[in-house]
């Protein structure tokens, strides 16, 4: 007897969970909480890909050859039209991450957690970088995530401070 072979069947079993989860959720809070607990869920899921991006971003960039050059001043003309794409990502990152910081609706714990996580990719790929330059093995793609992750964690801190300064006091709720 053959087995299953869950590689044909594992978008059939994830489309299944989520029709499952979906009804359940439906069955337990009613529609209107269905949709609010699916729209709170999407947005964790889009806190954690924003948190995960600048490890994203330096795999994007290496997979451009031409970014695997060693760091100069002057850059390749290869190596310039190859870096464009990390770029474009990365500044749409970092206006989202600005935009979500300042947004009026996030809570505290979101700042914090996002500061902290901020604050962390910006040291491993600022240390990153130091290291790379140090043992001579810098490349452009080492050094595209921390163009993004250094000011980000500045500016996210003067976007967030000045967020959590105009909320009324009456919000700070335990785990907002």
């Amino acid at each position: 007897m053959k087995a299953l072979e869950i590689g044909t069947l594992w978008p059939w079993l994830v489309l299944s969970g989520f029709v499952l989860l979906l009804v359940v959720v439906s069955y337990l809070q009613g529609p209107r909480g269905a949709i609010r607990s699916g729209m709170q869920g999407l947005g964790h899921i889009w806190t954690i890909a924003m948190w995960l991006f600048p490890p994203l971003l330096l795999g994007i960039a290496f997979v451009f050859p031409a970014l695997h050059e060693p760091a100069t001043v002057t850059i390749s003309d290869t190596a310039l039209r190859s870096i464009i794409w990390p770029i474009v990502l990365g500044g749409m990152w970092l206006v989202f991450q600005v935009l979500a910081a300042g947004n009026a609706n996030t809570g505290y714990r979101t700042l914090q957690l996002d500061l902290m996580v901020s604050y962390m990719w910006g040291l491993v790929f600022s240390g990153l970088v130091v290291h790379h330059n140090a043992t001579g093995t810098l490349q452009y793609w080492h050094v595209i995530p921390a163009l993004f992750t250094v000011p980000e964690a500045f500016i996210n801190t003067v976007v967030a401070i000045n967020n959590a300064f105009q909320k009324n006091p009456t919000q700070m709720q335990k785990g907002e």
